[in-house]
């Protein structure tokens, strides 16, 4: 992953006490900053946030990357709300075929209770190194290395 935009990102106090928009003064009370699909459901309810929100934001990338379009897709999401309410209340759609090797990672990664997703991106990388990655056909290029 290459971070190419901090534009809307938020920094943690130095003793890395979640914080939310209000307590940061980076944002008006109950305004959203950040792009919906990759959006964790605490961010968009605007409750506390920590690390593990940006872990549910990179699970959403990388199922993005792995199927190549937006996980959102066909959901009939015809709005900023409608996108809000699938974040809080839909889970990801299963990775199928070869992908499927990903899935428990993804889906791990993008719980909507932080406190069930990986409780750091270490470990996350250690799952992803984990993975018979040989098992993918030849075609599939996969992260790179990893």
């Amino acid at each position: 992953m290459k971070i190419l935009d901090f534009g809307i990102a938020k920094a943690l106090v130095q003793d890395t006490t979640p914080v939310n928009s209000m307590t940061l003064g980076l944002t008006q009370f109950q305004e959203v900053m950040g792009s919906p699909m990759y959006m964790s459901p605490e961010q968009v309810r605007g409750t506390l946030i920590d690390h593990r929100s940006d872990i549910y934001s990179l699970g959403v990338t990388m199922h993005t990357l792995l199927m190549g379009r937006n996980p959102y897709d066909g959901m009939n999401i015809t709005s900023t709300f409608d996108m809000q309410d699938a974040v809080v209340n839909r889970s990801l759609p299963p990775l199928t075929g070869s992908l499927s090797l990903f899935e428990p990672l993804i889906q791990r990664a993008t719980q909507k209770n932080p406190a069930h997703r990986y409780p750091s991106v270490q470990l996350l990388l250690d799952d992803l190194n984990q993975l018979n990655i040989m098992a993918l056909p030849n075609s599939w290029t996969g992260f790179g290395s990893i």
